[in-house]
């Protein structure tokens, strides 16, 4: 999806609803900033624009940015780049043996799984593309805590390219083949 802002009105109340519904369905998108060249002081008005946009929108970092000025031509090829490099980040497919020993490194860096009957990931496999979707498995039964999530979630961005782009993950129990129901 690309999203045209006004450069001249900044991102409104209802761009921000817009965006958050394209992220929710799972979109990847690109924001395009337009009538850049009309913006006096540019640096600190982008410098302002992306702050905001990381405030805002904390479940899709990295959102692909773009400030054009549709009149000149220069931009045209801009934005096609942007579009197919945002289209390859959203069609990215990982294997699930790199998945699986980053995974292990990553998990185990954090510290959370010293603790005796700490969480514990198990396997990681990416079961779909648009958007990129992980199912995790794992020994508990009970909630995941959202930190854990979202730290997961930041570190697949940051390994594989995933910028900008949402990242669906699906938490299960694996069961304890041994541990027999009476």
């Amino acid at each position: 999806v690309i999203l045209v802002i006004d450069a001249l009105k900044g991102l409104s109340s209802q761009d921000i609803a817009l965006s958050n519904y394209i992220i929710k369905e799972g979109r990847s998108f690109l924001l395009v900033f337009n009538k850049w060249d009309l913006i006096k002081n540019q640096h600190n008005e982008k410098k302002k624009t992306i702050n905001k946009i990381k405030e805002t929108f904390f479940d899709a970092k990295g959102i692909n940015i773009l400030f054009i000025s549709s009149k000149e031509e220069k931009y045209k090829r801009k934005v096609c780049e942007a579009i197919i490099e945002v289209y390859k980040k959203w069609n990215k497919k990982i294997g699930t043996s790199e998945l699986n020993r980053w995974f292990s490194n990553v998990w185990e860096a954090s510290g959370n799984q010293k603790v005796p009957g700490a969480l514990k990931f198990k396997y990681i496999a990416q079961s779909k593309i648009r958007p990129p979707t992980f199912n995790i498995y794992h020994n508990k039964n009970s909630k995941v805590p959202k930190v854990a999530k979202r730290y997961i979630i930041n570190r697949l961005r940051e390994k594989f390219g995933f910028e900008g782009i949402p990242i669906r993950i699906n938490l299960m129990t694996s069961k304890n083949p041994f541990n027999k129901k009476k």
